[in-house]
């Protein structure tokens, strides 16, 4: 139990991007933190990422931006196309890093992943996997997959999606499958053709997406989205059914696919969970990012609400601390968070099924207001994305 004289301790369950993120935002603050990852190293699975200008905020504070980066590459612009190239939608993000103070930054997953572990100051112990929790009096007993249990003053969830905490607080729920299938990977740009011109793109045809991130030291991230049932498996070689689906789209699509390695391809479902209805924890328990609110990748801010958490859960851990009412501080931070990132979810899934919508007049109808969609609107939707009062 934590005396008057000792920090409060905090378990933070799961080691990716949300997790260590709130690792280095509590340590900061003063905070006893140790964290468990199931998994026996920690890794990235998927391979690109855009940290973007609302998340890149946060990094500034946490003094991991110039790291972020110098290991990715800043992303200028974003741009949506028709299948045959036609220009949809045009995003300045230029403007909104010199109006923030912050860049939109693209990276492999895996180097943001070494950037946060390198920052985090607290324990990190893989092979570490948290099946149950339970109140006690000193505050939280976490129990382990190997039989032992710690106890805690505070636990936080940052365990994904299927997250083992967030089923003990509110037990097992469906995810709810987008209809769409993704296929992710990176490649070397310079085996690309065209290498110089490709910027951030993502095209839309008949119930398919593909979009191209350069991401910085000679990489290039792809993603591919197909309307199709949930869980399909693909043959050794993926890259053949995909060049059937994207072989005739704009260049340098067909050039990705065959540059990329098999192995290299990871096939994931787009799942996401509702808004939770009540609080996202219990006492001495919360979640964040994934764990609390799982959205679809459409606006590429899973990450960044996840990091945006890690900051407002510090913020109000320390606002709390003088009077040591730390639950109330939790709700406080759900409270915090809750509006925000149910829009996102929302947003994300309604974004997702307008770009996958199969039916010609609807898509002709939907690519004629893209492109003639006042540049008023776009900087509004720019501006309720990123700009956040931290």
């Amino acid at each position: 139990m934590t005396t008057a004289n000792q920090p409060i301790r905090i378990a933070l369950v799961g080691a990716g991007i949300g997790g260590l993120s709130a690792a280095i935002a509590l340590t900061r603050a003063g905070f006893a933190v140790e964290v468990f990852e199931r998994a026996p190293e920690l890794r990235a699975s998927g391979a690109g990422i855009t940290v973007q200008a609302n998340a890149m905020r946060v990094m500034q504070r946490l003094e991991v931006a110039d790291a972020i980066a110098a290991a990715g590459a800043i992303i200028e612009s974003g741009s949506v196309v028709n299948k045959d190239g036609a220009l949809l939608q045009y995003m300045d993000l230029a403007d909104v890093a010199t109006r923030l103070g912050a860049p939109s930054v693209a990276i492999h997953r895996a180097s943001l992943l070494e950037i946060l572990a390198d920052a985090c100051a607290a324990p990190i112990s893989t092979g570490r996997c948290a099946v149950d929790f339970e109140h006690v009096d000193a505050g939280v007993e976490l129990r382990f997959e190997d039989g032992a249990s710690e106890t805690f003053d505070l636990l936080i969830g940052c365990d994904g999606l299927h997250s083992i905490v967030r089923r003990r607080l509110h037990g097992d729920q469906p995810l709810r499958y987008s209809g769409y299938t993704s296929w992710r990977a990176a490649c070397r740009l310079d085996a690309v053709g065209s290498a110089a011109a490709i910027a951030t793109t993502e095209y839309w045809g008949r119930g398919a997406r593909f979009g191209l991130v350069p991401i910085g030291h000679g990489e290039l991230y792809w993603f591919a989205v197909k309307n199709c049932a949930a869980g399909g498996q693909d043959a050794a070689d993926p890259r053949d059914s995909l060049l059937e689906i994207f072989g005739d789209w704009p260049a340098p699509i067909a050039d990705a696919i065959a540059a990329t390695s098999p192995e290299a391809i990871l096939r994931t479902d787009i799942s996401d969970r509702p808004p939770l209805s009540g609080a996202w924890g219990s006492g001495a328990v919360s979640l964040l990012g994934d764990a609390a609110h799982p959205m679809t990748p459409n606006m590429g801010q899973g990450a960044c609400q996840a990091i945006e958490d890690a900051f407002i859960l510090a913020e109000h851990l320390i606002a709390h601390r003088e009077a040591g009412d730390f639950a109330v501080g939790l709700r406080a931070y759900e409270a915090a968070r809750k509006a925000r990132t149910t829009w996102f979810i929302q947003q994300s899934q309604r974004l997702g099924g307008i770009g996958q919508w199969e039916n010609a007049i609807a898509r002709s109808l939907r690519d004629w207001l893209m492109a003639h969609a006042p540049a008023s609107a776009i900087q509004r939707q720019l501006a309720r994305v990123y700009d956040v009062d931290f």
